[in-house]
């Protein structure tokens, strides 16, 4: 009797263990469930989009067509655009005017005011502009010059894409050149708050580099400098292509701005006047 007692008792006592067990495996479960349920999902972090050098666009666009240099574009142009812009685009020889005689004397006088300058096939305020911006830091593509990525964007992350018909032209990377054509240009020829900086600024000008007046703001309703600048270059682009102007000088000069201020540089930027409303005197060479 006492024995049956006894197992009684520990039937029970197993009984409740078990059932304890299985409450808290339910509990568990429901709260692995409801976390997931809750959680925030992860976001994928894409690679950022680096330069792939042009010898990769050259396999494509890259026709070799001596026609191509004196006729008008034909409707697969895109075959030969990289053989024009490499033959005759002036932008293509960037690079090597930083080592030219012109750029030695251009550091020696930025020295005076700023140590801090290298020579300038090094010194990466220069290679910001002179180079594919993307790849003023890589020693290996620094020769290219002005190459393809300079205004079409660093190409890692489009290039096999941009094969494809549909291609989704808002790809991390690819400049959309239908519409931020001039603001490519201006991003140089006046400069942006970029890294590494770009800053067409009076030190520049006054060391001896050309002040690319070109590039200004149109005065008047109606006037389009840049499409008339961008007349005189050979065309590699669909010439019938809508290029934009009205919005992309103020805008540049708009953010250079901010950039400057935040940089701590000198005010005003005498880059942003005509020499002659200071040198009254200059006379030319």
């Amino acid at each position: 009797m006492h024995l049956t007692a006894t197992t009684r008792i520990i039937d029970s006592m197993v009984r409740a263990f078990v059932s304890l067990g299985v409450v808290i495996v339910v509990v568990a479960a429901f709260n692995r469930v409801h976390t997931a349920e809750v959680a925030t999902p992860r976001s994928e972090t894409l690679p950022e989009p680096t330069a792939v050098g042009s010898s990769q666009c050259l396999g494509c666009h890259g026709t070799p067509d001596a026609k191509a240099l004196t006729q008008p574009l034909a409707k697969d142009h895109w075959k030969y655009s990289a053989t024009i812009f490499h033959a005759v685009d002036p932008h293509r020889q960037a690079y090597n005017a930083l080592l030219s005689e012109k750029a030695v004397k251009m550091i020696a006088h930025l020295r005076r005011g700023d140590a801090s300058y290298q020579d300038a096939q090094l010194e990466i305020r220069c290679l910001a502009c002179h180079t594919t911006p993307a790849a003023a830091s890589n020693p290996a593509l620094r020769s290219d010059g002005i190459s393809c990525e300079a205004c079409h964007g660093p190409a890692s992350l489009w290039l096999a894409p941009h094969t494809v018909e549909g291609f989704d032209r808002k790809i991390a990377g690819f400049r959309d050149l239908k519409l931020h054509a001039a603001a490519t240009c201006a991003s140089c020829h006046i400069g942006d708050g970029s890294d590494p900086v770009r800053d067409m600024n009076h030190d520049i000008i006054a060391a001896g580099h050309p002040a690319l007046r070109d590039w200004k703001e149109p005065q008047q309703p109606g006037e389009s400098d840049f499409s008339d600048l961008l007349s005189r270059y050979p065309k590699h682009w669909d010439s019938k292509a809508p290029l934009d102007n009205s919005r992309a000088f103020p805008l540049a000069w708009k953010e250079l701005s901010k950039s400057r201020q935040v940089r701590k540089a000198p005010q005003p930027e005498f880059a942003e006047m005509d020499c002659i409303q200071c040198h009254r005197n200059l006379q030319p060479k």
